[in-house]
């Protein structure tokens, strides 16, 4: 539970007065300047700003716990993504036919091993939908187990594609598949293929939605010692372009266009083993290692035996670096502010005439806008004792601009948002 007497903090006018409107803007007019392209993480630009905020809290005074860290919490982030010239999907004939497909795929979740192989008998299963309350099931007379499955997304729809024929709320939504897994996992099958459905117009997810396609070509997480690959007993769900499934098809006596458009005018399912092929499934993965810090220093606290005991304050310092068309996203607000915001509090804390009882640490994270690394990393390896961390106060966009009806009430106030809140 943190409680603490704001008025004591910063009771001293010495301290209060070091916090200054053009100190502030010097600070963010540099973090959030286009010299460092956003400070993503991997970039240049974000270890000139770690060097700027190390060198900062150099200046005013802060200790570093280790000396050879030099202010620096060094850790390894691990990014893969695809080996588009050697994944492929393989097509295989029962009279010796091959067929090498290299459209781009994409898998659910992304990441894992450097390597997946999955090889066997495909079953189309329309749309993988088993709905009892419509009288509708795509699995009805067909047996999923072991198979590669074949199935569109959404559900069945009017001529144009536009309405929805069952209940649209749970099939017609975004989060349609959340319900089709609950029953194809149970059913035990090799794989998923999800192919978008003809009456979408789009032959992959990269038409329909390039950011998700975006996130899906690669993954990040932190590199930890004896770390297995993540996932790798999970149901590989792997998203194809329409042209693997109409190849695959080939020969059945129905494209897909023709499939669909018979099961939404009958709502009845069309489902069937592919037979006299098999299909082979290669992605390879690469990776390479990201070595980003944290910065961190400390004030020694006053008491002799209180000091034992640190608050930390916090801020990431990373942004998101540049959008679609290459503009810089500068990440003023997010969060150079917040990062700031922690100079000129460590500033007011070491102009004091007796300084805080308890020791106070100052902590910079990286690589929070790609999955909250930094604080991970961080809370697995502390720089001081967790056991005696007494409190944790995170800084995040302190500069946001007033709603209408807080310019019109003329009030200032501050937001704390405690851990079980968030």
């Amino acid at each position: 539970m943190l409680i603490f007497n704001s008025a004591s903090l910063f009771s001293q006018k010495k301290g209060m007065e070091s916090i200054t409107i053009p100190e502030l803007n010097t600070h963010i007019s540099f973090l959030a300047s286009d010299e460092l392209k956003g400070r993503d993480t991997g970039d240049p630009g974000l270890l000139i700003a770690a060097r700027y905020l190390a060198t900062q809290a150099e200046l005013i005074g802060l200790k570093p716990l280790d000396d050879d860290l030099d202010y620096y919490q060094n850790y390894a982030i691990v990014e893969k993504g695809y080996n588009l010239e050697k994944s492929q999907i393989t097509l295989k004939g029962r009279d010796g036919s091959l067929a090498v497909l290299k459209d781009e795929f994409f898998m659910l979740p992304p990441g894992g091993a450097l390597e997946t192989v999955i090889e066997g008998g495909v079953v189309f299963a329309g749309y993988g939908i088993n709905a009892e309350e419509h009288n509708y099931n795509d699995f009805e007379d067909i047996d999923i187990e072991g198979k590669i499955v074949l199935i569109m997304n959404r559900a069945p729809l009017d001529e144009e594609g536009n309405e929805f024929l069952f209940d649209s709320k749970k099939w017609g939504s975004r989060q349609n598949f959340q319900y089709k897994i609950q029953y194809l996992a149970r059913e035990n099958p090799k794989a998923i293929f999800i192919v978008m459905d003809p009456k979408s117009g789009s032959g992959s997810i990269a038409d329909s939605n390039p950011r998700i396609a975006d996130y899906l070509r690669k993954s990040t997480g932190l590199k930890e010692e004896g770390e297995g690959d993540i996932g790798s007993d999970r149901l590989k769900i792997i998203m194809i372009h329409r042209n693997v499934a109409d190849k695959l098809l080939e020969g059945s006596g129905a494209s897909l266009a023709e499939l669909q458009a018979e099961i939404d005018r009958t709502l009845k399912p069309k489902s069937f083993l592919i037979k006299d092929k098999e299909v082979k499934f290669e992605l390879y993965m690469t990776e390479d290692e990201v070595v980003v810090p944290n910065i961190f220093g400390y004030i020694e606290g006053s008491d002799p035996v209180l000091k034992e005991e640190m608050v930390i304050f916090s801020a990431h310092y990373d942004h998101v670096g540049y959008d679609d068309e290459g503009n810089i996203y500068n990440g003023a607000d997010d969060n150079a502010s917040g990062s700031v915001a922690l100079l000129e509090i460590a500033e007011a804390f070491m102009k004091e005439k007796k300084m805080p009882k308890r020791s106070i640490g100052f902590l910079w994270v990286s690589a929070e806008e790609i999955g909250l690394y930094g604080s991970e990393y961080y809370s697995n390896h502390p720089l001081y004792d967790l056991n005696k961390t007494a409190a944790a106060i995170n800084l995040d966009m302190v500069s946001r601009r007033k709603t209408e009806a807080e310019r019109e009430s003329g009030r200032n106030g501050l937001t704390i948002v405690g851990g079980d809140s968030v």
